[in-house]
């Protein structure tokens, strides 16, 4: 903010510069309209350039007639009404002015005297005028946007003032060629900015209310309307005196501009009453009150007669002083300087921006710091220029050395006790002197990085006591059901203090949202008022509070600060709560933020926590399927499982029984993660537990599992099963399919076959029954067993793989062994999906008989 500061206020200086040329031209100017200067009259007007309009005697004596059509003016081409102003600019009376006139018989050429031109009054009038507006506008206007760079209101006060002279000159003067572009971009605009400002003004000045949002969208509206009008307005003069060919152009759509533009400045100047007056009904403030009575009354003496003169203006459709006296437009335009100057009063005089505030502050400290700074560089220079001059009558080198270095160390004593000299003096003297912008800056920058929430409150603590020299300050925040000191700053313990969200102090600052000063000595005080007997005043007691500064967070109370008496004992002012307004703002942003990034790192651990125990269930799961293949004769096999999550719900499992079979299972557990992958190792358990008990007949062994499996999980899970048991003796394959996708027996010429389903899913209903089914292999047969991550495997455009293409893919490798069966198939469903995510486990096993 520093650097926006000193960028703005370079900017201040570049336009003041601008400002104070164009003024100065047009002072000189003016000048050259009195006695002993000879200023050349015009001879006639142009009415649609080159076409004469109106023309007066030294045109008459040429033979010029309304409606000549002029080709040049002094060798130049007319442009527009600039070149009669740019020829009589550096013309004086006597001179000659050549035309080259078009007429039926052919161009000819005139050669006319110009006359002098009497305006010595009108020129006195406008001066006197424009160097009151140099003292009451121009000048004010820039001290205080140089003072307030980043108050929105010095702004207006900068642009509304300074567009006050541009509007009301007694007296045109033509400008030249290197200035007219300087005059048309501070004069064309004046009327628009103006109507603008005041919309503006009424809204913010002498400070900011609140309004119904949809209200302030309308005046905002109204202004941006306000400002293309404007704009429209300038081009078209601009083009009437410089660009004819560009005014013929855009005539035909803005020839009904005048009418809207009058209606627009009388809407602005209407609202900015309307304001004014609901503002003096709301305030509570007696000083705001006091200054928007002076307002109120010098706006009235100053607009009303301008304003009745725009209402005939829009009643006729013509231009507001067009038709009047002169006399009478004289007084209208003297009573409007009543209102920049009383702008200018409520400003200086009644401190609405507290300019003098600013300006005896950084005299002081600057008066402060550079005194002290000039005595320690006397001092430092005198003690060295003392120590060389005895080491010059030295006669031994260590003797010198010792004095020389016995110097410097003084200097570096001086630059301490400088420093707390400084310090002291401060304290002692200017306990006011602070510049709330560089307050705000260095807090904002300072908080900004400060993610732990102690360090935070001390810093800001500490801050605000350096700042207005406050000993004793305490941050209160929500504890629980009860709001408590967090941080204390000055006090010989920490203040045992505590106030309930539904007390009355806590319920003040929530509804009021504004700093609340405490006067225990005011019987009116609030706090004598309201809190007589009520233990929140003993403990506002114990705080020794003066100012209580709410900390606003969603429209809910966060927490408040509770500041003591300054050390000067004087009262806090309005800038002092609207500088500590701000730095609760900060505050409460900045507590927000450790807040979230204490929940943020909360829920990273919390993250890693899960994550560290999705580890462990996913190798603890990975240790549940088997970790070696049982060698049977006669057969190939192999299986595999790519869950979507860490932990799945498919399950697969081969086994080698006692009598020489071979055990293999594949399920499809219900739902998706840890669930699921307790419930897949329920049923692994029991599907184990069942088969080693070796019972012949695998219904009744099923029927088990699914009792078990039913009694262990919870109401509405499930899980589909194929189970067989592979006879290598008789190459016989007897097998359960509860529920699950039937698996493809391939047989060695290519024909294939489903193992379909023989039962409904595990732990669908207790006392389900299963059926046995049997099928004969042969050699050179392969059977896929499989869950539907496959066959439901989507690629981006959502279609699925599907149980035919699994199918094709199984019968072109169905020659592989089935440990490269496996990769392969999971390759062309790899290549379908084309790296879309999937949501299901993908088990298979592969058995071949050789």
């Amino acid at each position: 903010m520093r650097n926006r500061i000193l960028s703005t206020r370079i900017a201040i200086a570049i336009l003041l510069t601008f400002v104070m040329a164009e003024w100065s031209i047009y002072i000189l100017r003016v000048h050259r309209e009195l006695p002993p200067h000879r200023p050349a009259a015009y001879p006639f007007d142009l009415a649609s350039p080159p076409a004469i309009g109106q023309i007066r005697d030294s045109a008459k004596r040429a033979g010029l007639r309304p409606g000549d059509r002029i080709l040049l003016m002094n060798g130049r081409p007319v442009t527009g009404h600039g070149t009669l102003d740019r020829t009589i600019a550096n013309a004086h009376a006597g001179d000659t002015m050549t035309l080259l006139i078009e007429s039926p018989t052919g161009p000819r050429t005139v050669t006319l005297t110009l006359d002098l031109r009497n305006r010595q009054a009108d020129a006195q009038i406008t001066l006197a005028f424009q160097y009151f507006c140099l003292i009451v506008c121009i000048v004010p206007a820039f001290l205080v946007a140089f003072l307030r760079p980043l108050d929105h209101r010095a702004w207006i006060l900068l642009a509304l003032l300074n567009a006050f002279p541009h509007m009301f000159r007694f007296i045109y003067i033509p400008f030249f060629d290197a200035t007219r572009f300087l005059n048309y971009a501070l004069h064309l605009p004046a009327p628009a900015v103006w109507s603008m400002c005041m919309l503006l003004l009424g809204m913010h000045f002498p400070e900011t209310f609140p309004w119904p949002r949809w209200l302030t969208r309308i005046m905002y509206s109204l202004a941006a309307l306000v400002g293309t009008l404007g704009i429209l307005t300038a081009v078209l003069q601009y083009a009437v005196r410089e660009n004819m060919a560009l005014y013929r152009a855009l005539l035909p759509y803005v020839r009904f501009l005048q009418g809207p533009a009058n209606l627009m400045a009388f809407l602005s100047v209407t609202w900015y009453f309307v304001s004014i007056n609901r503002h003096l009904r709301n305030t509570k403030s007696p000083d705001t009150r006091r200054k928007l009575v002076l307002l109120n009354a010098g706006s009235t003496i100053a607009f009303l007669p301008a304003c009745l003169a725009t209402i005939r203006a829009l009643i006729l459709q013509k231009p507001v002083t067009q038709g009047l006296p002169p006399l009478l437009t004289v007084f209208i335009i003297g009573l409007m300087a009543l209102f920049p100057l009383t702008l200018a009063y409520i400003v200086i005089v009644h401190r609405a921006l507290d300019l003098r505030m600013v300006l005896r502050t950084g005299l002081k400290y600057a008066l402060a710091q550079r005194g002290v700074r000039i005595l320690q560089a006397f001092t430092t220079m005198g003690a060295l220029l003392y120590a060389f001059s005895i080491a010059e009558h030295r006669t031994t080198t260590p003797q010198k050395l010792i004095l020389v270095s016995s110097s410097f160390l003084f200097a570096l004593l001086l630059q301490r006790l400088a420093q707390r000299l400084m310090a002291w003096v401060d304290r002692r003297f200017f306990r006011q002197a602070y510049n709330s912008e560089q307050l705000l800056s260095d807090l904002s920058d300072e908080v900004r990085t400060i993610l732990d929430r102690d360090r935070l409150l001390e810093t800001v603590c500490r801050r605000i006591s350096e700042s207005l020299h406050v000993p004793r300050i305490a941050f209160l925040l929500r504890n629980g059901q009860a709001y408590a000191p967090a941080f204390a700053l000055g006090y010989h313990q920490t203040p045992a203090a505590q106030f309930a969200p539904n007390d009355p102090v806590a319920t003040r600052l929530k509804q009021s949202k504004t700093p609340q000063t405490l006067y225990f000595d005011d019987p009116q005080s609030w706090v004598n008022r309201d809190l007589d007997s009520h233990p929140d005043r003993s403990s506002l007691a114990s705080l020794d509070a003066q100012v209580l500064l709410p900390l606003e967070l969603r429209d809910d109370l966060a927490g408040f600060v509770a500041l003591g008496p300054k050390l000067s004992d004087e009262p806090y002012s309005r800038t002092d709560l609207s500088l500590l307004r701000g730095v609760a703002a900060q505050a409460g942003l900045a507590l927000e933020n450790s807040r979230l990034t204490a929940t943020v790192a909360a829920e990273a651990a919390q993250r890693e926590r899960l994550n560290r125990e999705l580890e462990i269930a996913r190798d603890v799961q990975h240790r549940l399927f088997p970790q070696k293949r049982p060698e049977i004769d006669g057969i190939q096999y192999a299986g595999m499982c790519r869950p979507a999550l860490s932990v799945g719900g498919d399950y697969f499992d081969y086994m080698a029984l006692s009598d020489g079979r071979l055990c293999l299972a594949v399920g499809d557990v219900s739902g998706k993660g840890i669930p699921a992958a307790i419930l897949m190792a329920v049923l692994q358990t029991s599907v184990r537990g069942q088969a080693m008990v070796q019972n012949p007949d695998l219904s009744a062994l099923i029927a088990n599992v699914n009792f078990l499996v039913d009694e262990s999980s919870a109401k509405g899970h499930f899980a589909t099963l194929f189970y067989a048991q592979y006879n290598p003796a008789l190459k016989r394959l007897r097998y359960v399919n509860a529920g699950h996708n039937p698996p493809f027996l391939i047989r060695a010429d290519g024909s294939h076959e489903l193992l379909k389903s023989t039962g409904v899913a595990i732990g669908w209903t207790k006392r389900a029954v299963f059926r046995e089914a049997h099928t004969q292999l042969h050699p050179g047969d392969t059977v896929i067993f499989y869950t539907d991550g496959f066959t439901e495997a989507m690629n981006h455009a959502r279609d699925e793989f599907g149980e035919d293409r699994l199918l094709a893919a199984a019968l072109l490798c169905r020659a592989l062994h089935p440990e490269a069966i496996l990769p392969a198939i999971l390759n062309t469903v790899d290549r379908f999906t084309e790296g879309a995510p999937q949501n299901d486990d993908m088990t298979m096993i592969a058995l071949k008989v050789l």
